[in-house]
């Protein structure tokens, strides 16, 4: 499976999202799968292989340490040169929207991940995704 996450923050910046983001990949990672990371400038073009398109960004003023991107890259054609299976939207604000647009212009299904999701799930919980209504299920 190829997935194209879409993350609102990535390394070199270190808070919740960026360490959920690092948690997937090494799940996809470790299943085989091949991933893409979209994420905000400045920062590494790949991380542990995975190769990141980063867009422009700006910092505001009241949160310095966080870099917000601006979607000017044209996300349809970057999803559309990796061809993914699925969109991960990676508590998604201005970049995901975008990434959510790009997605849905394509026809190529997406999910959100934020929130609760990491105190929900657990390590080997199965669960059942729903790209295109967009739900995660935890099976019994």
């Amino acid at each position: 499976m190829r997935v194209a996450v879409v993350a609102e923050t990535f390394h070199p910046v270190v808070n919740g999202v960026t360490n959920s983001v690092v948690r997937v990949l090494e799940h996809l990672e470790r299943s085989g799968h091949q991933a893409l990371v979209i994420a905000p400038e400045p920062g590494p073009a790949t991380y542990r292989g995975v190769p990141v398109v980063r867009v422009p960004s700006f910092r505001p003023p009241m949160y310095r340490s966080v870099h917000i991107g601006r979607p000017r890259v044209p996300l349809a054609s970057v999803l559309a040169d990796f061809r993914p299976d699925v969109v991960h939207l990676a508590s998604p604000a201005l970049l995901g929207y975008a990434g959510a647009r790009a997605a849905a212009e394509l026809g190529i299904p997406a999910v959100v991940g934020c929130g609760n999701a990491t105190m929900r799930l657990r390590t080997g919980d199965r669960v059942r995704v729903d790209g295109t209504a967009g739900t995660v299920e935890v099976l019994t």
